[in-house]
């Protein structure tokens, strides 16, 4: 008999009890084998529903059985890179959740440490696993835009009451709330980039090989004076330009949008995942090149697929799904240079 595969989750807060818990409960070859969350209350409430055999409110405690194979970090995003380092020193693969850590160094430790003890981090930014964007990718692999010369891509999404402060009124019959802290305080990781904008540079460095160089970042800020938006100008150590557009002012009951653009010497990719207008278009010399995405765009978001990935590492197989540990650590470059550039009003070099 296969033996199944014992995950720990650290953070079981909103979102991961909202969506990363309820499918893993659900998949016959998971163990849910140990939880980590503060309240004593709140914590055996999800040991109870979603069956864990171990509870703790150290996250330590909660990493250390010798049994487990893999590990899902869902805390407030200052807490990723010490449940992430944990995690790998104790050779777990690991999903992180986004941004992979807040700090660039931090994140260049979890990228080494992934490496040299061989384990797999997966971002779990649910658009990067779709049959679309992996199609998206084998075009740019195939040579169709040849050189890329510069990328244009935007996202906006309806979460003014988010990173206001406000919470989340989608939420407002989930099990738990969004922390206000973690998406509203701009000291501890708050921000319409680390939060959102993160899905776009993410996808970015999905698609492409680049190497980040320098940016500068406009924002405009929320009653909490964390970014709402974010216009950012970047340059690429190839020699590629780009604009990155993220905005929180969207309509409520109004579905996100993202939007990519990536421009070479030979063709031009476009991918459009805004529900009722999805497409994936090829512009090259003669008849475009379209791909069918079978209406599916942002009303399919989901993160199933990244956790499928996490269990087939544990089992012993990894999936390209190019959502690695180097992809949390460049879109975390990015962002760090982000945030220093709304600090200084100056170009920041990524490093």
């Amino acid at each position: 008999m296969k033996k199944k595969v014992n995950i720990a989750v650290i953070g079981a807060g909103w979102w991961c009890t909202e969506f990363h818990l309820p499918y893993l409960k659900s998949l016959e070859n998971v163990n849910l084998f140990s939880v980590c969350r503060f309240g004593k209350k709140e914590l055996e409430q999800v040991r109870q529903k979603f069956n864990f055999i171990h509870s703790s409110e150290n996250y330590e405690e909660a990493l250390s059985y010798e049994e487990l194979d893999g590990a899902i970090i869902s805390t407030p995003h200052t807490e990723h890179f010490l449940g992430a380092k944990k995690a790998l020193d104790n050779n777990l693969h690991l999903i992180i959740e986004k941004p992979m850590t807040l700090k660039t160094e931090d994140a260049k430790i979890i990228y080494e440490l992934s490496i040299k003890n061989n384990k797999e981090i997966i971002i779990p930014y649910g658009y990067n696993f779709t049959h679309y964007m992996d199609k998206a990718r084998e075009f740019i692999n195939n040579d169709l835009l040849g050189q890329i010369k510069h990328i244009d891509a935007s996202m906006s999404s309806p979460t003014l009451d988010l990173f206001g402060g406000e919470g989340l009124i989608e939420a407002k019959d989930h099990t738990f709330q969004p922390l206000t802290s973690t998406w509203s305080d701009p000291e501890r990781g708050g921000g319409y980039a680390w939060g959102q904008t993160s899905h776009l540079i993410g996808a970015i460095f999905k698609l492409t090989k680049l190497t980040p160089e320098k940016l500068f970042c406009f924002h405009t800020r929320s009653p909490t004076k964390v970014d709402y938006t974010n216009a950012v100008s970047l340059m690429f150590k190839e020699g590629v330009s780009a604009t990155i557009s993220g905005c929180a002012y969207l309509p409520k009951q109004k579905e996100e949008h993202i939007e990519i653009k990536i421009h070479g010497t030979k063709g031009a990719l476009f991918l459009d995942i805004e529900p009722y207008r999805e497409r994936l278009t090829i512009k090259v010399e003669g008849d475009n090149i379209e791909y069918d995405m079978k209406g599916e765009g942002a009303l399919t978001y989901s993160t199933n697929a990244a956790i499928d990935a996490l269990i087939s590492a544990c089992e012993g197989t990894v999936v390209d799904h190019g959502c690695n540990a180097l992809n949390g650590y460049k879109t975390v470059q990015v962002l760090d240079a982000m945030y220093r550039s709304m600090q200084s009003s100056k170009v920041e070099n990524v490093y």
